[in-house]
């Protein structure tokens, strides 16, 4: 999507969708809103986590940099999981659930003044086409590896070996292309 229409646009359009959807979801009545909302947000975030990692890797064309950069990427989003889990239960605990999407609208709003002041905007890619196969080998990818990566009581392990198998197939295959 950002090389149709530009990697900040993007990032700023995930950052607006990430921020409303959880401002929505804070103030929903009922749970099936809340249910669907969660997707929006989640779609939100994967236009906006994508776009993002592509205008870093665009930023930094030396490769020592750009593995430099891109280990801060991992250590920040990895520890920011982390600390969001720990953080998200004193909220809850002590404001109410609603307050672990509200508390999203202000960093939001602050990140992407900070995007709209810091990235460069760029243009979109002439001739760009949409990869199909590529991208449904990444989500045949992800989807095979959930299951096998996750314990679920007594399932089947053989099954478990199968869709890890068929996943890194896949996965081994799409990056081939």
């Amino acid at each position: 999507m950002a090389d149709f229409v530009g990697r900040k646009r993007v990032v700023l359009a995930g950052l607006v969708g990430f921020a409303g959807t959880s401002l929505l979801i804070g103030v929903s009545p009922w749970g099936g809103l809340v249910i669907g909302l969660r997707a929006l947000q989640g779609l939100s975030a994967a236009f906006m986590s994508a776009a993002a990692l592509a205008t870093l890797i665009a930023s930094f064309p030396d490769d020592r940099e750009r593995e430099r950069a891109l280990s801060v990427w991992g250590f920040v989003a990895f520890g920011g999981a982390a600390v969001g889990v720990v953080l998200s239960g004193v909220v809850t605990q002590y404001l109410g659930w609603r307050w672990i999407f509200f508390i999203n609208v202000p960093v939001g709003v602050l990140a992407g003044l900070g995007v709209w002041q810091v990235i460069p905007a760029n243009a979109p890619q002439r001739g760009a086409r949409p990869d199909a196969p590529g991208a449904s080998h990444g989500s045949v990818f992800v989807e095979a590896l959930e299951p096998a990566a996750c314990v679920r009581g007594e399932e089947v392990r053989e099954r478990r070996v199968v869709r890890l198998v068929a996943s890194l197939t896949c996965g081994v295959e799409g990056f081939g292309r």
